[in-house]
């Protein structure tokens, strides 16, 4: 990758209008797909690297493209960017599991989220503490993974974090 190639960025809501993007901006210039970065949230942005033209150029056809089939949140193009951000566009293509860091506090239990389960060492159920440590798209995604979970997918979807956490504690009652 130079260093003096232009880097254009088409941010959407969900990974349908991304692909699309993507797929019209490879189409329409000689660029090329660096990465696709989930930010959370059903963000997706595509990230493509070329000759400041034909980066602007794929960059409007893909915007328009994706409006075609979802929502585009944001496009943005850089025509020179400095070389200290090559490592942070050259990203991963897939966002890690989050990493969350709660405060030091003295014998506080630790919560670990594997395939499907959510233990606590020393109990079967966290907290409400512990799940108040852990933001709602994290939320969300645990309780998706535990079956017989009292609320539907269409719930989970848009509940707030104090009803993901109630409705959390009341399962883990409920399942002791």
């Amino acid at each position: 990758m130079r260093t003096q190639e232009a880097a254009g960025f088409i941010e959407t809501f969900g990974f349908l209008p991304a692909v699309e993007a993507a797929d019209v901006c490879l189409k329409t210039a000689n660029v090329s797909l660096v990465s696709k970065q989930n930010s959370g949230g059903g963000l997706v942005t595509i990230i493509i690297r070329g000759d400041v033209g034909a980066v602007k150029a794929a960059i409007e056809a893909g915007t328009m493209a994706a409006d075609r089939v979802g929502k585009v949140v944001s496009t943005h193009v850089i025509a020179r960017p400095v070389t200290e951000l090559n490592a942070l566009l050259a990203g991963t293509t897939e966002k890690t599991a989050p990493v969350v860091s709660q405060p030091e506090a003295e014998s506080q239990p630790e919560t670990v989220v594997t395939e499907g389960t959510m233990e606590t060492n020393g109990s079967s159920a966290p907290t409400m503490d512990e799940l108040q440590a852990f933001r709602t798209v994290e939320l969300r995604n645990m309780a998706r993974q535990l079956s017989d979970f009292p609320m539907s997918k269409q719930e989970i979807k848009f509940a707030k974090k104090d009803a993901l956490i109630q409705a959390m504690v009341e399962y883990h009652q409920r399942v002791k």
